[in-house]
C-alpha cells in the first residue's frame, strides 16, 4: 500500500511537525541502507548536479510559482533504536539538495536556514558520514570545500580519497560556483526561501512489511513512476486532513486516524469504480476507472483535458493549481468526489437512466462519455432521464431501410443495441457487463463476402442462395453479361453442385456464387445481428443453423445473449418469416427489415416523450 504527499524542500527535511515528512512517519532522518549505491552524480557540464541547479535557479529568477522535483520512495524503519525513514529510491537527489543548503549555509553563516542538516544517516559508508559530520552539516567548515582543488584537498586529506566524496567534493564546488552568480548574501537567503516553498518533492512512502531492497532493485531495474491517481490521493488526502483538523490542538494520533477515516473514504470510492456493474457501465478503455472519475471531477471543476494532451501529470497538475494549498479547497473537492460517486451511484440504480446512459456510451461512435454528461449532476433524476433520453433519441436514425452496411456501420450498430436495450420501455436492465465481456459486435446472418461462406453448404443455405439469385442458371446470355470471362467448365459445376440437397465449396466457387447473387441485400438491416466473433467464426465460418447452435449453447450454459439476437435465432421476430429454425431465407430477411423499421419507429416515439 503506497501513501502519497507533497512536500515542499523545507519540509520534506522537517521533522518537528506533523506538516513535515519527517515528523509525519515520527521519523528523525533519512536512512540509506547498505544495498543503496554510492553518490554518483556528476557536477560537468551534462550532469546532473549542473541540470539541478540551473533548473533551481531559472525558477527562482522566473519567480516560478512551483518546480517538481522526481519524486522519492521511502519505508519506515528501525535503525539503531530510532524510527527512521529508509529511502529507497532518490538518494541522490535528496543527497544533492542536502548539499545546497549546506552550502547556504556555510556562504552566509546563517545556520538556521539550513533544514537538511544532519537528516541523512548512512549505514557502513563511515568514511562518507564522516565527511558530512566534518564538512556538510558543519557551517563553520564547509566553506574549506569551496575554493580549494579535488588535489589540494586530497593531498591534506588522505583519508577522504573515496570515490563517493570525489562526487560530493565536486558537487558542493559547483553548487558554491552557481550560487555566487546571485550575488550577495540576501539573494542567496531569498533562493534559499524560494526552494524551501516553492520547490516540491513527492514522497512516495511504501507501507507495510515490503522488502526494501527488492523494491530498489525493481524501481530501477522498470523504471516505476507514480500515477496520477496515487499523486491526487496523497495531494487531497493531505490537504483535506487540514481541513478536518483545523486549528484545533491535535495529537500525533488523532491527526493519522482522521487521515485513516479520509484513506477509507478513498478506498470505498475506488474500489466502487472497479466494481463490473459499474466499470461497464461509466468507464470504458485500459485507463483505471477511478483515473477516469477523477477526470469526471476535474472537468466539473473547470479542467480542460484537450490542453493538456501531452503534458505529463496533467491532471495532478490541474488539482495542485486549484487546491494551491488550501486546506479547504481539498476538502471541498474530495466531498465533490464522493458526491459524484454518490449520484453516478444512483443513476446506475434507476433501471431507465442505466439502460439509457449505457446505451449512449456503448453505441458505436456515439460520441458520449461520461464528462458529457457532468451538466447533470445536480438535476433530479426524472430530469436526468428526460434530457438522456432526448440523446438517445438523436442518435438513432431514422428510416433504417435505407441504411447499408457498406456505409453505415456505426448506425446500423445503433439500432441493433437500442432493439435490445429498450425493447421493453426499460423495464429490463439490460447487461451491460456481460455485453462488454462478450464482445458482441455487428455482424451479417448470411455472410456477406465469399471468404466467409462456410466450405460445405447444406440444403437450406442452397435454397437461401438459390433464392438471392439475380439470374437463373438457364439465363446463360445474362449470367455471360454480368461474368464475361466466365468458363463454362465453371458454369456447369457450379450448377451442379447446387442442384444438390448438399456440396462443397472451393474458394473460386464461392467467388462465383458472390457474383450471381444480390449481394447488396445482405448488407441490408434485415440481414443484420450483434453476434460474437466466435460465433460467428466457429464451425468454419457456418451459416444459420451453425450460428443458431452457438447461440443456443450459449444460453443453455447460462451465458448472456442480447434480446434481439435471441429473437432472431428463436424466429421470434415475425409471424410472416419461416417457421423452421435452420434456415435464413430472402423472405425472413425481408419480414425481419420491417418489423425492425416498425419497432425502431416505437423506440424512437417512447424516447422523445
Amino acid at each position: 500500500m503506497y501513501n502519497e504527499l507533497v512536500f515542499s524542500t523545507a519540509l520534506i527535511f522537517d521533522n518537528t511537525t506533523l506538516d513535515g515528512a519527517l515528523g509525519r512517519h515520527g521519523a528523525g532522518k533519512y536512512f540509506i541502507a547498505p544495498y543503496q549505491r554510492g553518490y554518483k552524480w556528476k557536477s560537468d557540464k551534462d550532469g546532473a548536479v549542473t541540470q539541478l541547479m540551473t533548473d533551481l535557479l531559472a525558477a527562482f529568477n522566473k519567480d516560478s510559482k512551483e518546480l517538481y522535483l522526481n519524486y522519492i520512495t521511502t519505508q519506515v524503519n528501525k535503525f539503531e533504536g530510532e524510527t527512521v525513514l529508509e529511502l529507497i529510491d532518490g538518494q541522490q537527489r535528496l543527497t544533492t539538495l542536502t548539499l545546497l543548503y549546506a552550502v547556504i549555509a556555510g556562504m552566509t553563516g546563517n545556520e538556521e536556514i539550513n533544514a537538511a542538516s544532519n537528516k541523512l544517516s548512512y549505514q557502513i559508508r563511515k568514511k562518507v558520514s564522516q565527511f558530512f559530520s566534518t564538512y556538510i552539516y558543519d557551517p563553520q567548515q564547509v566553506p574549506e570545500l569551496f575554493s580549494q582543488s579535488w588535489e589540494t584537498f586530497v593531498e591534506t586529506h588522505p583519508y577522504d580519497n573515496e570515490q563517493d566524496i570525489y562526487f560530493l567534493f565536486h558537487a558542493v564546488r559547483h553548487i558554491f560556483d552557481r550560487l555566487s552568480e546571485l550575488g550577495d548574501d540576501l539573494t542567496i537567503l531569498k533562493f534559499a526561501d524560494y526552494i524551501g516553498e516553492h520547490v516540491k518533492i513527492i514522497l512516495n512512502n511504501i507501507e507495510g512489511n515490503i522488502n526494501c531492497e527488492k523494491i530498489f532493485s525493481n524501481l530501477n531495474n522498470n523504471k516505476v513512476e507514480l500515477t496520477d491517481v496515487e499523486l491526487i490521493k496523497g495531494l487531497l488526502l493531505t490537504r483535506s486532513s487540514r481541513a478536518v483538523t483545523g486549528s484545533r490542538q491535535l495529537g500525533y494520533k488523532q491527526v493519522l486516524e482522521i487521515r485513516a477515516l479520509l484513506g477509507r473514504q478513498w478506498d470505498e470510492i475506488a474500489a466502487w469504480t472497479a466494481e463490473p456493474d459499474i466499470s461497464a457501465l461509466y468507464f470504458s478503455g485500459e485507463t483505471p476507472p477511478i483515473e477516469q472519475l477523477l477526470r469526471f471531477l476535474a472537468v466539473v471543476s473547470g479542467y480542460q483535458p484537450e490542453k493538456d494532451k501531452e503534458r505529463k501529470y496533467a491532471l495532478f497538475n490541474f488539482f495542485q493549481n486549484a487546491i494551491n494549498d488550501d486546506a479547504g479547497q481539498a476538502a471541498g473537492l474530495f466531498n465533490e468526489l464522493k458526491i459524484i460517486k454518490q449520484i453516478l451511484n444512483n443513476w446506475y440504480g434507476h433501471p431507465a437512466v442505466y439502460n439509457t446512459v449505457g446505451f449512449l456510451f456503448h453505441a458505436r461512435d456515439s460520441g458520449y462519455i461520461l464528462t458529457d454528461l457532468k451538466g447533470l449532476l445536480k438535476s433530479p433524476i426524472k430530469t436526468v432521464e428526460q434530457k438522456i433520453r432526448r440523446l438517445a433519441f438523436a442518435i438513432i436514425p431514422e428510416n433504417i431501410a435505407e441504411l447499408d452496411y457498406q456505409y453505415d456501420k456505426a448506425k446500423i450498430h445503433r439500432v441493433l443495441l437500442s432493439l435490445s436495450v429498450f425493447h421493453n420501455k426499460d423495464k429490463v436492465r439490460f447487461d451491460f457487463t456481460a455485453y462488454n465481456a462478450g464482445s458482441w459486435s455487428l455482424e451479417h446472418i448470411f455472410p456477406r463476402s465469399p471468404d466467409v461462406l462456410p466450405d460445405r453448404l447444406e440444403q437450406k443455405d442452397i435454397e437461401l442462395i438459390n433464392q438471392l439469385m439475380t439470374v437463373k442458371f438457364d439465363d446463360l446470355k445474362r449470367i455471360k453479361e454480368k461474368i464475361p470471362n466466365l468458363k463454362m467448365k465453371e458454369f456447369h459445376t457450379i450448377k451442379r453442385k447446387l442442384s444438390r440437397s448438399s456440396c462443397e465449396l472451393v474458394p473460386e466457387e464461392k467467388m462465383l456464387i458472390y457474383r450471381l447473387i444480390k449481394t447488396d441485400k445482405l448488407n441490408k438491416m434485415g440481414n443484420m445481428a450483434l453476434l460474437t466473433g466466435g460465433d460467428n467464426s466457429s464451425n468454419s465460418n457456418g451459416m444459420f443453423s451453425k450460428k443458431r447452435h452457438n447461440i443456443i449453447a450459449r444460453i443453455s450454459a447460462g451465458s448472456f445473449v442480447p434480446k434481439h439476437t435471441y429473437d432472431i435465432f428463436s424466429k421470434l421476430i415475425s409471424a410472416k418469416m419461416t417457421t423452421d429454425n435452420i434456415s435464413w431465407t430472402e423472405n425472413d430477411i425481408d419480414n425481419h427489415q420491417i418489423w425492425m423499421v416498425e419497432k425502431v419507429e416505437i423506440i424512437r416515439k417512447d424516447l422523445a416523450i
